[in-house]
């Protein structure tokens, strides 16, 4: 891993708290308050969207699009095409975000060792992260993590 100061497995940790933080906090809800006719709910999975729509059902909003849309084929032409035939605005539900952002940040990973790679004059070495130092000094003083 290339991110030896620990960026990235922070980023990760920091998501997880702020998600796990924010559980039955009313984002959906607060969400399904924000949408108009003709907006468009974009779902990470069915039962995402199936839950999004039993709460706008319940709230009384209709003519408001549900749609999931996996984050790999966000940008294809046909997703594209998909989701702009419906006008309104787009609006992504956390989960969506959530796992975009994860996605992101292993692609940040994988492009920081590939860059590495491919930027180093010697041969690849793999070095201990950041976590493992961490653990490895921790254990040369005693404590057991």
């Amino acid at each position: 891993m290339s991110d030896i100061y620990g960026f990235t497995t922070s980023a990760r940790v920091a998501l997880e708290m702020f998600d796990g933080l924010n559980r039955k906090s009313g984002r959906t809800v607060r969400l399904v308050q924000m949408v108009e006719p003709g907006d468009v709910i974009i779902c990470l999975t069915q039962s995402d969207k199936d839950h999004t729509q039993h709460l706008l059902h319940d709230a009384g909003k209709k003519h408001v699009n549900v749609a999931v849309l996996d984050i790999r084929s966000a940008w294809s032409v046909e997703s594209h095409h998909r989701v702009m035939s419906l006008k309104g605005r787009v609006f992504f539900s956390h989960s969506w975000v959530k796992r975009f952002v994860e996605q992101r940040l292993k692609d940040t990973e994988k492009e920081l060792e590939t860059l590495e790679r491919e930027l180093s004059k010697m041969p690849h070495v793999e070095r201990p992260t950041m976590n493992e130092q961490i653990v490895g000094m921790a254990r040369n003083a005693g404590i057991e993590i």
